[in-house]
């Protein structure tokens, strides 16, 4: 099973030719000429299958929440902007479900994803960025344990870590359209045997740009003790 997962995940992030999708000049990942609607789940919480081996120490959401989180937010032929991208897993699910893509990181890792920091992703204007581009933007940022390894501002603790997640939804906003969405995603912080649950500051970083929250999604695989929390406004 763990096998055929992995050939599943590989097989999902090249095109059928055998070969990476490559961005057009302004850096939007094109939808597949061959789209498939997204498959939605019921309710507020959804089961999903882990990541395994490399993939999880990475991070990825699983591609079935992605596909459910599509359903939820944006029409096919719509456009999405991922400001967190890694290794660009939203944007190939995306690509396959009939959404046009835009994907950036600080640390770019695929082909199609752009060097960029969410903090300021409207002041610095990477190629393809523009004020009211998308009807979705994600933001999807390291865990806590994560994030505390390597910024620079991780003795802040917790408070700190609620800073930066609000400074990338207010650097990226504006990409949103009217009536568009925005998403956070990120895992509860559990530190010193407390748990901070992430939806409380997630709805305050929200409330601060002036968005309504209007849903809240807890993703989890029971077997593996993974979980994701979604709080998804609209503009």
């Amino acid at each position: 099973a763990r096998v055929e997962r992995l050939a599943r995940a590989e097989a999902a992030s090249v095109d059928r030719g055998g070969r990476a999708p490559m961005a057009d000049a302004s850096g939007w990942l094109p939808a597949a000429e061959t789209a498939t609607p997204p498959r939605a789940m019921r309710g507020d919480v959804w089961a999903f299958e882990p990541a395994v081996g490399r993939r999880a120490r990475e991070e990825p959401l699983a591609e079935r929440v992605v596909e459910a989180l599509l359903a939820r937010t944006i029409p096919s032929g719509g456009e999405l902007v991922d400001v967190t991208a890694g290794r660009g897993t939203i944007a190939l699910v995306a690509r396959r479900h009939g959404v046009r893509s835009w994907s950036g990181d600080l640390v770019p890792g695929a082909s199609f994803v752009q060097r960029a920091d969410a903090r300021s992703l409207l002041v610095d204007r990477p190629a393809g960025i523009a004020p009211a581009c998308a009807d979705l933007l994600v933001v999807h940022p390291p865990t806590f344990p994560t994030w505390a390894r390597s910024a620079p501002d991780a003795d802040g603790g917790v408070e700190a870590y609620q800073d930066a997640l609000g400074a990338m939804l207010a650097g990226s906003l504006g990409v949103v359209r009217p009536g568009g969405f925005a998403v956070m995603v990120t895992r509860p912080v559990r530190e010193r045997g407390a748990v901070s649950v992430a939806v409380s500051y997630l709805a305050d970083a929200f409330a601060l740009s002036g968005v309504a929250v209007v849903a809240y999604v807890l993703a989890v695989s029971v077997a593996a003790g993974e979980d994701w929390h979604f709080v998804i406004g609209r503009v």
